[in-house]
């Protein structure tokens, strides 16, 4: 509908526009086993291993957080 009422418009979306809702929806789902980081890494379009730094860095996050509060 856009493109018939704006036309000639370009409109930029940047290549990773996308990340957090990815790395939220990897950390919701990731339960633990392999299976489950293969199945994300095709999902998302992400190698199995930048799906195990997502994982790492939200539990050093998570962990941080914990001492903090201490």
């Amino acid at each position: 509908m856009l493109i018939f009422l704006l036309p000639g418009l370009n409109v930029s979306i940047p290549k990773n526009a996308l990340r957090i809702v990815k790395e939220r929806h990897i950390i919701n789902e990731y339960d633990g086993t392999r299976f489950t980081i293969n199945r994300l890494a095709v999902e998302c379009d992400l190698s199995q291993r930048h799906i195990y730094r997502i994982i790492e860095n939200h539990l050093h996050k998570s962990k941080n957080k914990d001492s903090k509060k201490d």
